[in-house]
């Protein structure tokens, strides 16, 4: 998802140049690319970065550090915001290749949940580049947030419902079986009901997540991200508990589904930064 953020970011954003030298590059996995905004003091905020870009005709030299980096040691190419403004708030979009002098990368950071996304580090000392490195226009490289926004907030709750999904069948599987006095668990009022919210509960994010696809309107794209993430939350827990104490055990895998929801809301555009977003275009 963040590699097709970032060539969105190029197709959209990029020169004639960049698009014809990185996009089908992109597009048939000989690129592999990331978006670099999150900082260790900055967060999530992106209008609070400190990675400094400073141009000395013509030639960029970038400092600073990022850091929780989906993709950070495999990444071909970044998508890399800095500060490019002196005297007030300003920030330039970068093309950077892993191979650039001055760029490094450290292993991965170790998340509870989703372990296949790849976190890492970034550090930049001295990085210098083109002109043609430079997406999009110098000083409105905050731009990019709203670009990409869309393909973050859909991708991120469709992971989600992914998790939704998986957690509904493993439930209605283990209520139909899991009997208690000769009775299936699926029987009683009370479990009836927490299936029904969790059904409930994928269903109409899987409805928001398909109107936000199908419609040009990002705040629709917002709300199913903050919707279906939250709801997966709210799935978990009353797996959990459908589950009783085996619910708790690892090997169950239900205690896995809740890492992994738990982590969607932080990333992709953190949930909170992104309700600021949602009054924005309101």
């Amino acid at each position: 998802m963040t590699h097709v953020a970032a060539a969105y970011a190029v197709s959209k954003m990029g020169s004639d140049d960049q698009r014809s030298q990185y996009i089908e590059k992109m597009a048939d996995g000989r690129f592999l690319s990331t978006i670099a905004i999150t900082e260790p003091v900055s967060g999530a905020t992106a209008s609070a970065i400190q990675t400094r870009a400073e141009n000395n005709a013509g030639t960029w030299k970038l400092n600073g550090s990022k850091t929780f980096i989906t993709m950070a040691s495999d990444a071909d190419l970044f998508i890399l915001m800095a500060r490019s403004g002196s005297e007030k708030p300003a920030f330039t979009d970068f093309i950077l290749k892993a191979d650039d002098h001055g760029l490094s990368r450290s292993a991965s950071l170790k998340g509870s949940g989703m372990p296949g996304i790849g976190w890492g580090e970034l550090f930049l000392e001295n990085v210098e580049v083109g002109d043609d490195r430079v997406l999009g226009k110098r000083d409105e490289g905050i731009k990019i947030i709203p670009t990409i926004a869309k393909v973050f907030t859909i991708g991120s709750a469709s992971i989600s419902l992914g998790i939704m999904d998986a957690l509904n069948a493993d439930v209605l599987e283990h209520i139909k079986e899991r009997k208690i006095s000769g009775s299936a668990l699926a029987s009683f009022q009370t479990v009836q009901d927490r299936y029904l919210h969790m059904y409930a509960n994928q269903q109409a994010a899987s409805s928001l997540i398909y109107r936000a696809s199908m419609n040009e309107d990002v705040k629709i794209a917002y709300a199913a991200k903050v919707f279906a993430t939250e709801k997966a939350i709210e799935n978990a827990v009353t797996a959990s508990r459908l589950f009783g104490a085996n619910g708790y055990e690892r090997s169950v895998g239900i205690a896995s589904y809740m890492d992994d929801a738990l982590a969607v809301p932080l990333h992709f555009i953190n949930n909170d930064i992104l309700t600021g977003l949602f009054m924005n275009a309101v």
